[in-house]
């Protein structure tokens, strides 16, 4: 694995920069239907992270950097979404967290076993979020909606 001198390293706060970069392009129309056009993401976004690696660590965010993170946020909001249509799930607006009791949580994470080391797990991707917060989900909705599949 490269070392953290020569990848990108994303933290919450430039997350967040990123997004409201995003938000601005939104509201001044530069969203096709399939999404961003490719110069608004690249040249205002980048601009608006020049020198967040100094806080972040990594190396300076480029426009492939930005697209790949904005991709990554996107299937993350897509977890999210899907797990709130799950019955017994539930969207805690203030944690901004997904919430449901632990019954409801195993019977969704996992598809056989009750010992940890023998856990198969159903939904893999949807597991971290049983404990982490997701504060853009609001945001991202915005930008997504209407042009994100969430396998329905």
């Amino acid at each position: 694995a490269p070392s953290a001198s020569t990848k990108t390293v994303w933290k919450s706060s430039v997350d967040a920069v990123l997004i409201a970069t995003l938000l601005k392009e939104w509201e001044e129309g530069h969203q096709s239907d399939s999404g961003f056009k490719p110069k608004p993401l690249s040249s205002k976004t980048v601009e608006a992270l020049k020198g967040s690696e100094k806080t972040s660590g990594g190396v300076a965010k480029t426009s492939g950097s930005c697209h790949d993170h904005w991709g990554k946020l996107k299937k993350d909001f897509a977890v999210i979404k899907k797990l709130q249509e799950q019955s017994g799930f539930d969207w805690d607006n203030t944690l901004k967290i997904v919430s449901a009791p632990p019954d409801v949580w195993e019977k969704y994470l996992v598809v056989s076993g009750s010992h940890q080391i023998c856990m198969t797990w159903r939904h893999p991707k949807a597991k971290i979020w049983r404990k982490k917060s997701f504060p853009l989900y609001d945001s991202i909705q915005i930008l997504v909606k209407g042009i994100i599949a969430t396998g329905e």
